[in-house]
């Protein structure tokens, strides 16, 4: 949380893209930074879900049509977050979470165990 109010304060655009039904926003709302959530884009909402392209295309116009290639999606499944990321050409860090990256899949620009670890990345 304190991580997402850095982003927030410094003006660093983000949001979340997420596959599921309408339920997921007021979990989002509970979870304490609904309130600096620029967006949120839902999967059953726009009728595609992550890996599909077009899912991160809409985050891209959300956070004001930024290029693709300058904007770093951050995801812990390998195939639904990772490689949609990678096929709309997006750097990518992947939450690790203490497993290994599987063989045979392209590599993410990062592999983290927290979200606290971009800092580094992004300031």
């Amino acid at each position: 949380m304190a991580f997402l109010l850095e982003l927030h304060d410094a003006g660093v655009p983000w949001g979340i893209i997420t596959n599921g039904t309408p339920s997921q926003r007021p979990k989002i709302a509970a979870s304490g930074f609904g309130d600096i959530m620029p967006f949120m884009v839902v999967s059953s909402e726009v009728g595609y879900e992550k890996p599909d392209p077009r899912i991160y295309h809409d985050g891209l116009k959300q956070l004001g049509d930024v290029l693709a290639a300058d904007t770093l999606f951050m995801g812990d499944n390998v195939e639904t977050d990772i490689g949609g990321a990678q096929s709309a050409g997006m750097p990518t860090a992947w939450v690790r979470r203490g497993r290994a990256w599987p063989e045979g899949n392209r590599q993410p620009d990062y592999q983290i165990d927290h979200v606290d670890e971009l800092r580094t990345v992004l300031f």
